[in-house]
């Protein structure tokens, strides 16, 4: 009995295994590199003007004379949208400046996805924003 029983144990515990195999599977893959890098719906300019124009300095970094430039990376997927949307490193002492540059681009709209071996493919992409206060 207790060898059908770790026999039945085992079966189970590889049926596990194999299914949470193929969910891996399943997911899309994240790039750095593709034959064709995602953009901007418009372009660079039009990325810098929607950043420019949405940008609002923290008070109290602007107070204290905070300035410096903090590194967002973010994944473009397939259909343009982005997510896993964080801050890849921050302006020492400028908390403030880190969340507004992660509200900015949340509220960006749809990129161009970009392209893989002739298909839309899921692209890491790390986006520098400078907080100047000249």
């Amino acid at each position: 009995m207790k060898l059908l029983k770790t026999i039945f144990l085992a079966i189970i515990l590889n049926c596990v295994a194999l299914h949470a195999t193929q969910a891996q599977d399943n997911a899309p893959q994240i790039f750095t590199v593709v034959e064709q890098m995602p953009e901007y719906v418009g372009g660079e300019d039009a990325m810098h003007q929607f950043i420019s124009s949405s940008l609002k300095y923290p008070t109290a970094e602007k107070n204290k004379n905070i300035t410096g430039t903090v590194y967002v990376t973010m994944v473009i997927n397939v259909d343009g949208s982005l997510s896993n949307i964080s801050v890849l490193r921050g302006v020492k002492n400028g908390t403030g400046l880190d969340n507004e540059a992660l509200r900015v681009i949340k509220a960006m709209p749809k990129w161009n996805a970009g392209m893989h071996n002739g298909k839309p493919s899921a692209v890491q992409y790390n986006l520098p924003i400078r907080f100047s206060l000249n």
